[in-house]
């Protein structure tokens, strides 16, 4: 990471180089949520830097949107829950699925106006994506209600009222992005 430091296309370029020894290197259950906490740990003080690198690790399917909402609420992430980068991060998690989807309905449409040959393959792609969407709408669904049932982390920097408050305010935040409210 330190060789990607210098600017964007620095890290993206260090990324696409060792994508094959990352991905050989996270075959463990946790390593995902783990590699997304020093991600987090080694860009502290920028947000900017953070955030992109989160955002290719989603792209390159390194990370998956799961491993995104398990990493934004362990413990780990959860100490700092009142600020905004985590959030953040997995707003944009819950954009890309939300894209794809929306993506995959447009094309679906496209070849059942144009009766296209690809139809079949365009609907079986559409329903996998709207299942991946609703399987992670539940998963993240799950975690806050879990999170918001249970005491904040040892070393949270906000009280269990603020700290509820924050986690209800970022799931109803959530629910508006999937169009539950």
């Amino acid at each position: 990471m330190i060789q990607g430091s210098k600017t964007n296309s620095h890290l993206e370029t260090v990324l696409t180089r060792y994508l094959k020894v990352i991905t050989v290197l996270l075959t463990e259950e946790d390593s995902a949520v783990n590699l997304l906490s020093v991600v987090n740990d080694f860009w502290m003080n920028s947000s900017q830097h953070r955030s992109y690198v989160m955002s290719k690790l989603m792209t390159y399917r390194i990370v998956k949107n799961i491993d995104i909402a398990d990493w934004v609420f362990s413990d780990a992430a959860l100490i700092n829950c009142h600020r905004f980068h985590s959030w953040e991060v997995l707003k944009e998690a819950s954009g890309k699925i939300l894209a794809k989807t929306a993506d995959l309905r447009e094309l679906y449409k496209e070849s059942k106006a144009a009766n296209d040959s690809k139809l079949e393959n365009r609907k079986a792609s559409l329903e996998e994506a709207e299942h991946d969407s609703q399987q992670f709408s539940l998963h993240v669904m799950t975690k806050f209600m879990n999170r918001i049932s249970s005491n904040p982390p040892k070393d949270c920097a906000i009280t269990n009222t603020a700290f509820e408050d924050t986690l209800c305010r970022r799931l109803k935040a959530f629910c508006r992005l999937f169009g539950y409210v």
